[in-house]
């Protein structure tokens, strides 16, 4: 708060402009520059999903371990409360991620005192190919965060071609509804238990979202589309600068 006060807001609001990665950040940010979306984009993968499993259903979150930021704590309460409906629909959720400040430790706790030692699966982090594989032999992409910018791990699993189940505190929720390429739930237990209950009973859809969730990359995320909007952006600001200076 010092740091912000003495150097970063002035710093700030004397920018031209200010990019910031989403909607949420758009409406949210309070500086007070001139403000446009500049979003993140990604490389259109090569490997592509082409067969959903049919007598089981793994749904898989690949990132960092906050239980809070990422919604963890929402999820196993969720899923804790609809423990057999998911057992008995042959449903497993299995977590990826760093071990970093206890954060570990902390997310077996929640899954051990849950009891739910067998639906939710906690790994440790993978990366490169065996990111690749474990997102390939998944059926949903699963991320319930109260909050983020624009999640790399969101966009990464729909240009494979995975369906993904989200809160609206990803910032992508209404885009992924815009397409049908996924489940958007709001930020609470009930919602995401709800909406979980949904997509498990929508298996015949997975198919269909998939296919949709490639064009939403290709349409929104390829590096031609984003970078071709950020450098229009550029442009613009440059151009109003210098007519302000003349």
């Amino acid at each position: 708060m010092l740091a912000n006060f003495l150097v970063f807001n002035s710093f700030i609001n004397g920018a031209s402009a200010l990019q910031v990665l989403s909607n949420n950040e758009l409406t949210n940010t309070a500086f007070r520059p001139y403000k446009f979306i500049g979003t993140n984009g990604i490389t259109t993968s090569k490997f592509v999903k082409t067969s959903f499993n049919v007598d089981k259903t793994i749904i898989t979150y690949i990132g960092r371990l906050e239980a809070y930021v990422k919604g963890l704590d929402l999820l196993v309460e969720a899923v804790r409360q609809e423990k057999q409906f998911i057992l008995d629909n042959n449903c497993t959720i299995h977590i990826y991620g760093p071990d970093a400040k206890g954060r570990y430790a902390h997310v077996v706790s929640l899954i051990n005192e849950a009891e739910l030692q067998d639906v939710i699966i906690l790994n440790h982090a993978i990366s490169g190919e065996e990111k690749i594989k474990c997102l390939i032999s998944s059926d949903i992409f699963l991320q319930v965060s109260r909050f983020e910018g624009m999640p790399m791990g969101i966009l990464e699993a729909m240009s494979l071609g995975l369906p993904c189940l989200i809160t609206r505190g990803t910032s992508l929720g209404c885009i992924v509804e815009k397409y049908n390429a996924g489940w958007v739930a709001d930020t609470n237990i009930q919602s995401i238990k709800a909406t979980l209950i949904r997509a498990i009973e929508e298996k015949q859809q997975l198919i269909r979202k998939s296919e949709n969730a490639r064009r939403l990359i290709t349409e929104n995320y390829g590096w031609n589309v984003v970078l071709s909007h950020t450098l229009d952006e550029y442009s613009r600001i440059i151009d109003a600068n210098q007519k302000y200076k003349k």
